[in-house]
């Protein structure tokens, strides 16, 4: 396993909302399984996923392809003027995953 690792996505949309959607073996190769659960906190224009048993998200999909799919008003706010964003994933630590705009 690697201790940290940033790939850029582009940025999706659904119903209207900027959306993050991130699944399979990147998810996978940093002990993400399904019904994770976790917290989302946004400061200084970045979102950061942290692991918290009591937390409102859960990573969703099956064993073999977990996915953590996120979209509403707060992604248009982040990503606004942006066309991907950066997602780096931290295996250590509670904050495993950051999300930033990006343009390429």
């Amino acid at each position: 396993m690697r201790d940290t690792l940033t790939k850029m996505y582009k940025v999706g949309t659904n119903r209207g909302h900027k959306r993050v959607w991130i699944e399979g073996n990147m998810l996978l190769s940093f002990g993400f399984t399904r019904g994770l659960r976790f917290a989302r906190t946004m400061r200084d224009g970045k979102m950061y996923l942290i692991q918290d048993p009591q937390g409102k998200h859960r990573v969703a999909g099956t064993e073999a392809r977990p996915i953590i799919d996120l979209n509403g008003q707060y992604l248009d706010d982040l990503f606004h003027g942006y066309t991907h964003y950066d997602a780096t994933f931290n295996a250590f630590g509670n904050a495993f995953l950051v999300i930033e705009g990006v343009n390429t």
